[in-house]
């Protein structure tokens, strides 16, 4: 592990809008020309993609890795409350009970935090799920403005994956429980072992395994239907698929066709890495390089599909 020689980090307190306390570690230097925002995939935190991060800061760069409120796979989190005799209290987190749509105000949080260091080029970037996060963060969260573009690795559809591997049958069976369990106020409850393998309370499978969810940004596996959520980012994306991908249920070159098909900045790329699968393990350096260069160059000579 390359971080703790070539890199110093810090540990930071974020306050997001909403009064929710989260955690990040930052990379490189306090005021930076361009500051990074590292949105971990499902059940990340803090230290996932270490060597990516290490690679990313540098002199002129920086990075916040961030844990967001769906970090790990069960985590409490803290909600500032002067009311109470702490000053605040938990609530449920992790990626079992996160809600999706509560992701755009932890990276809303994030986003004041860089901005309070005098960070003005601020760039998402989201591995996995934290793609979904970083779209939608973009389309509908607060300062969205404040931020210049997002790096999207291995933005894949958890519904098209979750298609592949048990069937829409079993993924419609599942999801109609889920809903009796919603109507009943067990929204929080995780589902039965027995019923779904993965540990997640019904709203979140709702979340990931349903067509029609605000998560299911990438629709890819559904032509008929456009991605508006997507369709409204008006910041430039550089788009990373991995050719080896164990999460695709189709070549990355038919995602990188409709990614192309539906982005709207003329600054957008796509680049795939026709060996790497979906850690990106052993391309580090090269996606921070290519990071890097997207940003001074504009995003020149990247597109590789």
């Amino acid at each position: 592990m390359q971080i703790n020689s070539r890199k110093k980090c810090e540990i930071v307190d974020i306050i997001t809008p909403k009064k929710i306390v989260l955690n990040g570690l930052w990379f490189g230097p306090i005021q930076a020309k361009v500051g990074f925002i590292f949105i971990p995939g499902l059940g990340g935190n803090v230290f996932s993609k270490l060597d990516l991060l290490a690679w990313l800061a540098g002199s002129h760069f920086s990075v916040l890795s961030l844990n967001t409120r769906g970090h790990d796979k069960v985590a409490k989190i803290q909600k500032i409350d002067k009311r109470t005799m702490k000053g605040y209290y938990s609530i449920n987190g992790g990626s079992a009970h996160e809600v999706f749509t509560e992701s755009k105000d932890d990276i809303a949080g994030a986003v004041k935090f860089l901005l309070s260091r005098k960070i003005k080029n601020i760039y998402l970037i989201g591995h996995s799920t934290g793609c979904q996060k970083s779209v939608y963060y973009l389309a509908k969260g607060k300062f969205k403005e404040k931020v210049q573009g997002a790096i999207l690795l291995c933005p894949i559809s958890d519904y098209a994956s979750a298609v592949q591997e048990y069937g829409k049958k079993k993924l419609k069976k599942v999801a109609s429980i889920a809903r009796q369990m919603i109507r009943t106020g067990r929204g929080h409850n995780i589902l039965p072992l027995n019923l779904w393998p993965g540990y997640v309370d019904a709203q979140r499978f709702l979340s990931l395994y349903t067509s029609n969810s605000p998560e299911e940004i990438f629709s890819y596996i559904t032509p008929d239907k456009k991605p508006y959520t997507l369709l409204k980012v008006k910041q430039p994306l550089l788009i990373i698929l991995a050719g080896q991908d164990q999460y695709q249920d189709r070549p990355a070159k038919q995602i990188a066709n409709w990614f192309d098909k539906y982005i709207n900045h003329p600054r957008s790329q796509i680049k795939i890495f026709t060996k790497a699968n979906h850690s990106l393990v052993g391309y580090e350096k090269l996606i921070a390089k290519l990071s890097h260069y997207w940003i001074q160059k504009g995003g020149r000579n990247v597109k590789n599909k």
